[in-house]
């Protein structure tokens, strides 16, 4: 059982990262839509051009056996040409979690971020 106080974008892995040991984690996305497909399952392109770039990083440490303190950081960029150039950018709400392992042969574990 994994029981949660946060909000959905603060998901972790189940298990906490051993004591003593700091994990990094980063990703990178990009993406760029030129159409799609129809309800009858034709091509069709799109009359403008969106593109998203999607950065994020995981920093966690382990304090003890079964805790760990972690730091979620993110950035996107979404970017609207041929229509109204528009353009969002920024960071995400930053999160930062702890998380506790309370039963080490399986069972219960928690994250509050």
């Amino acid at each position: 059982m994994l029981l949660f106080a946060s909000n959905a974008t603060a998901l972790d892995e189940y298990l906490p990262v051993n004591p003593k040991t700091l994990e990094v984690k980063g990703g990178l996305g990009y993406a760029n839509i030129t159409g799609g497909y129809d309800s009858e399952g034709d091509t069709f392109s799109n009359p403008f051009s969106l593109t998203a770039t999607l950065a994020d990083l995981q920093i966690k440490y382990g304090i003890v056996n079964g805790l760990d303190i972690g730091l979620h950081v993110g950035y996107g960029s979404i970017n609207e040409t041929d229509v109204s150039d528009a353009s969002v950018s920024g960071f995400v709400q930053p999160s930062l979690g702890l998380k506790v392992w309370l039963l080490p042969n399986g069972g219960a574990a928690g994250l509050v971020s």
